[in-house]
């Protein structure tokens, strides 16, 4: 299903697209031990092929914990290399994990990400702004 679900979705992406967020409702379990502990992932082909085909993609956001799922902790790192990776095809793509993609993004032009920037810290928090159409 979540194959299906993605491909399906890739079709709505334009050559344009930028950031691409990811909202699959498993925010609602935000305050349960599932929501760290049973996760779900994204498999490292998914950056592969949205880098190659995708190019401007810059930056994706997800309403999980992280695109690493907790059971399979390998898979996770392969996938943030397949973004992440300098050498990797294309430019690398930046994570915005632990969104909070609750509410109505109908209407959402613009969004800005500003990391708080750390040396030798491989991830930071953000803070995620959008801007919306009238």
């Amino acid at each position: 299903m979540v194959v299906r679900t993605l491909l399906c979705w890739l079709n709505t992406i334009t050559p344009d697209t930028d950031i691409l967020l990811f909202n699959s409702g498993w925010g609602k379990y935000r305050n349960n031990k599932i929501y760290s502990c049973d996760n779900p992932g994204i498999h490292p082909e998914v950056g592969i092929y949205l880098r190659e085909h995708f190019p401007r993609i810059r930056a994706i956001g997800i309403d999980w914990i992280s695109i690493s799922p907790y059971q399979d902790r390998e898979l996770g790192r392969e996938a943030h290399r397949a973004f992440l990776d300098q050498e990797g095809k294309n430019n690398s793509v930046l994570l915005i994990e632990d969104m909070d993609l609750s509410g109505d993004l109908k209407g959402l032009t613009e969004v800005w990400v500003s990391p708080l920037r750390v040396e030798r810290v491989d991830s930071a928090p953000c803070t995620v702004i959008g801007g919306f159409s009238d």
